[in-house]
């Protein structure tokens, strides 16, 4: 058993450097595939502006385009070369970290299980009602100026604009470039656009759930769940085309999560990551 663990970990070493190598080689690609005119076309595109580019064929210069260009050939190669050496090491953690978060998956199931068939019908019926709330709200309420102005300058455009321009100070970098898959789904667009703010919101419910259920008895963690989930920002961001969401779940999870890792089930998990 741990012979095949020890062969997968060198497997993923492995694919890890020709991932590495190969995105090295992408980038000097693109670099040599990309000219001026082209990267000009793009940038103002990106901007929503027609060219003339206003302002963007003097900021991208001959001089600071040939700039950019070894700039980002030679960051490339850092990159890749720190990745290929510490390979070994990131494969290691990550590891560690897939088999932590499994027995805290596991440790919160058995835990579930254990609960009354009444009680568990009663948390998917509330779960359920609450993502059912936000699907609503994401196809009827009409997208405010900030959702819209998202969609215009970003979303619309890709993953690779939504996360390398950043035409606004308020880019949800994570929620833009999720959103921007999204929009391809066939679904209508405002619920795409909201469709990561749903799924974040939702999963920071649950995992409060989770953590309240297994650190008390029923009915308080029920009454902290409800609470918590009608709290009017709660609500209006669980729905929103925005990165709020994210922020939620990531925080709900986290502590969660490290909830978990303090139990006794789970408390072997945390030595995994030392």
């Amino acid at each position: 058993m741990a012979a095949d663990g020890e062969s997968g970990s060198r497997r993923l070493g492995v694919a890890f450097r020709v991932a590495a190598a190969a995105s090295f080689g992408a980038v000097v690609a693109a670099a040599v595939a990309v000219d001026r005119d082209g990267a000009v076309t793009w940038i103002a595109a990106a901007l929503g502006r027609e060219r003339p580019a206003g302002g963007v064929d003097d900021l991208v210069s001959p001089e600071r385009f040939a700039v950019a260009r070894a700039g980002a050939v030679l960051v490339a190669a850092v990159l890749s070369a720190a990745l290929w050496w510490r390979a070994g090491a990131i494969v290691s953690r990550s590891s560690r970290l897939v088999a932590a978060a499994g027995d805290i998956r596991r440790a919160a199931a058995a835990r579930f299980a254990a609960l009354p068939a009444l009680e568990r019908w009663t948390w998917g019926l509330l779960l359920g009602g609450f993502a059912l709330q936000r699907t609503v709200d994401a196809l009827t309420v009409p997208l405010h100026p900030d959702e819209v102005t998202s969609f215009l300058a970003l979303i619309r455009h890709g993953p690779l604009v939504a996360f390398t321009v950043y035409t606004s100070p308020n880019n949800h970098v994570l929620h833009s470039v999720l959103s921007s898959v999204a929009v391809a789904l066939p679904v209508p667009t405002t619920f795409a656009i909201r469709l990561t703010a749903i799924v974040g919101s939702m999963a920071a419910v649950a995992a409060l759930a989770v953590l309240l259920r297994t650190s008390g008895r029923a009915v308080p963690a029920l009454l902290g769940m409800l609470t918590f989930a009608a709290l009017p920002p709660v609500v209006y961001y669980g729905a929103s085309g925005r990165g709020y969401g994210l922020v939620l779940a990531a925080t709900a999870l986290g502590i969660a999560a490290t909830v978990q890792l303090g139990s006794t089930p789970a408390r072997t998990a945390s030595r995994r990551w030392r």
